[in-house]
């Protein structure tokens, strides 16, 4: 049977009518009928026909919980009250697909703001059906249903419980909790739950808002930061390409630490985002004087290197040279010298000058013999 068309929020209950057991053509055919109106998400007509099943064949109707369709079907067509009584139905008798109508029924009550039956149905998916695929769904949506209700410390309950697994549902309750003690007041203790989601993971969107939240609590709080909370933070925000805050952390290091051991990185880092942000004065400005500054360090040597691609960005192509030639004499082995040939190469060519830009490229074939460089040159 093809069911080919069918969205995937069909898919769980056509795999067990696909395949349901029916009596003699004139059903199989109603069978087929239904499918082609859901595929087609021809609502009214589905409906028309799982009634016509039901009153045709009322025990084949029942035995393959078609009336779980006819719910679905009700639901789409805003028919929430009779969508209600068919999945109640389905639970009723313990259906094969019970979970799901658990799951639905729990979403028309929530629309109605019911939310404590919300959480009796959520509930009784989740202790009913624990290894269903809708378990960590159910259980984040009885949490945010906690939420709503300002009900707070059941919600951080839940939260918890999620947090305690894996994934990125996990790493989001965490900033949940932590928001959660935030609404009670706990200024201090939600300090401490998004400074421990910051010690463990990538730094994500979740680690993006943790560090947004721990901004505006210090802010309000007054709270000391060392140098690593800046960095750390800094990080977070620059790896999220929100420059803006990133810079401020970086800044402050800089501006109240001029010698210590990452005001390199930290030069290097805003001229950075000022590159990304295609402000390309700006970006000269910061890896000079990364440059300037630390000139042996990986910071200072990069950022020799990189003001020479803010210069190719703005359009100044014989400034870009220039500070390629002057990159390849002040740091003969860096690991970005082939580069520096090449985009010499591409500079000269992006001004027109093609001779000279022959002439480079000659140059790096003798200085890279049977490499890729070469090659590429």
């Amino acid at each position: 049977m093809r069911l080919s068309g069918i969205k995937p929020m069909w898919a769980v209950a056509l795999l067990v009518f696909a395949t349901a057991t029916l009596d003699g053509q004139s059903l199989r055919h109603r069978h087929e009928q239904i499918l082609h109106h859901l595929a087609a998400e021809e609502w009214a007509q589905a409906e028309k026909a799982l009634v016509e099943l039901r009153q045709t064949a009322p025990s084949t109707f029942t035995r393959n919980s078609y009336d779980y369709l006819l719910a679905r079907v009700n639901q789409k067509l805003g028919k929430t009250d009779a969508a209600r009584v068919e999945y109640l139905n389905v639970v009723k008798r313990d259906a094969l697909v019970s979970e799901y109508a658990y799951w639905h029924l729990a979403e028309i009550v929530r629309a109605a703001d019911e939310f404590q039956l919300e959480r009796q149905y959520l509930e009784k998916l989740f202790s009913g059906y624990p290894d269903s695929l809708l378990v960590d769904r159910a259980r984040w949506r009885l949490a945010e249903s906690y939420w709503e209700s300002e009900e707070y410390q059941r919600a951080i309950a839940v939260y918890t419980e999620i947090a305690n697994g894996r994934g990125p549902r996990a790493r989001a309750a965490q900033l949940q909790i932590a928001r959660a003690e935030l609404r009670q007041g706990q200024a201090f203790q939600a300090r401490a739950t998004l400074e421990k989601r910051l010690t463990i993971g990538a730094p994500d969107d979740v680690a993006l808002e943790a560090v947004r939240l721990l901004d505006e609590i210090d802010t309000r709080t007054g709270a000391a930061l060392s140098v690593a909370d800046h960095l750390q933070r800094a990080r977070i925000y620059q790896a999220n390409r929100a420059f803006d805050a990133a810079r401020r952390h970086y800044q402050w290091i800089i501006d109240r630490f001029a010698d210590h051991q990452n005001v390199p990185e930290a030069l290097f880092a805003i001229g950075r985002g000022y590159y990304l942000q295609d402000n390309y004065d700006q970006a000269i400005v910061w890896y000079e004087r990364a440059h300037n500054q630390f000139p042996k360090t990986p910071a200072g040597e990069q950022g020799y290197y990189q003001a020479g691609h803010a210069q190719a960005n703005a359009g100044r192509w014989l400034r870009a040279l220039k500070r390629y030639e002057e990159f390849i004499e002040a740091y003969p082995e860096s690991e970005f010298l082939s580069g520096a040939h090449l985009n010499a190469i591409d500079v000269l060519r992006s001004a027109g000058k093609t001779e000279d830009a022959l002439a480079w490229c000659r140059r790096t074939i003798e200085r890279f013999p049977g490499s890729l460089p070469a090659t590429t040159a």
